[in-house]
């Protein structure tokens, strides 16, 4: 909260349909595992809960079905708002320069070059 995020808990009832959650703010969503889902204090800490529609016998999505399911809604929810993130140009540079940093062999040079326009 004290960066700015709003707290959603992402939780099979008691919660909000994600529909019905407008994502035009930064959000941090938590999740918890299908056995146990989140702790009561994460719970009770949380801004809202919200939750992804279920339809048959299903009770809960396995958190990473989820998870995604809740990534792709908030995303194609800020598409259809006019915008796709909450990232300026500049972040979003700064966070694709650290995964080259992290993950690219020789990603100083590659770096560099695309500053260029010659990569």
């Amino acid at each position: 909260r004290g960066l700015g995020y709003r707290i959603l808990a992402a939780h099979a009832a008691e919660a909000r349909p994600i529909a019905e959650v407008k994502f035009d703010e930064p959000a941090a969503v938590f999740f918890g595992n299908e056995k146990d889902g989140l702790t009561e204090a994460m719970l009770s800490a949380a801004d809202e809960r919200i939750r992804v529609p279920m339809v048959g016998f299903t009770r809960s999505y396995n958190v990473s079905v989820a998870a995604a399911l809740c990534l792709y809604y908030i995303y194609a929810e800020r598409v259809r708002a006019g915008g796709h993130g909450d990232l300026s140009e500049e972040e979003r540079d700064c966070l694709t320069a650290v995964c080259y940093l992290r993950s690219v062999t020789q990603a100083e040079r590659v770096l560099v070059q695309g500053r260029r326009g010659s990569v």
